[in-house]
């Protein structure tokens, strides 16, 4: 008689008639069963804010600021729109976050039409609200961004510039007094 070999796998011959639901498992069997039960959080409702002041969109104010440095112009200008609403619905806010509002939405002087105009309507409420002791202290701010607006390579973007110069000289004349240096050559350039 030949002497067999060794095999490597022993294979496992099917008898017929068995059914499939009686076979063993296999070793890497994992089980895919779970259980999912309710989780309640009544502190977190829709209609508590915890104080914060919304907009009528129901917007906070960090989440205007995420929106002003969104791609699509028309989400920046809602974003400017939101902080008109939430000026002129929480006017406080300003006394405390005067510095954060203007410094994210002087930025966008310099961006497209649709949004420069957003921009102005909302620096007419604001500089109509806050007192220019406390605007004063971003004069340089505002002169620099108004300078880098004037000159620009459009047209459109002098004239806003000029627009914002105005509404400034129109609620705080005393202080933009200090700054003709800087700004009449760049106006008498145009």
């Amino acid at each position: 008689m030949a002497k067999k070999k060794p095999t490597d796998f022993k294979k496992n011959k099917r008898k017929l008639g068995t059914a499939r639901g009686l076979k063993k498992k296999s070793v890497t069997h994992t089980p895919l069963t779970f259980k999912s039960k309710v989780l309640q959080m009544p502190d977190q409702t829709v209609s508590s804010n915890k104080g914060e002041m919304l907009t009528v969109r129901r917007l906070s104010l960090a989440e205007l600021f995420g929106q002003l440095n969104h791609y699509r112009e028309a989400t920046r200008k809602d974003a400017l729109v939101g902080l008109l609403d939430l000026v002129t619905r929480h006017p406080d806010i300003i006394n405390h976050h005067l510095s954060e509002i203007c410094e994210k939405s002087i930025e966008k002087l310099i961006d497209v039409k649709l949004v420069r105009t957003a921009l102005l309507t909302f620096m007419t409420k604001l500089f109509s609200i806050a007192d220019e002791a406390s605007m004063n202290s971003f004069r340089s701010l505002f002169i620099v961004y108004i300078s880098s607006a004037l000159t620009h390579t459009s047209n459109a973007v002098h004239i806003d510039a000029i627009r914002l110069l105005n509404l400034w000289i129109k609620f705080f004349p005393d202080s933009i007094s200090e700054e003709c240096d800087t700004l009449i050559p760049k106006y008498l350039d145009l």
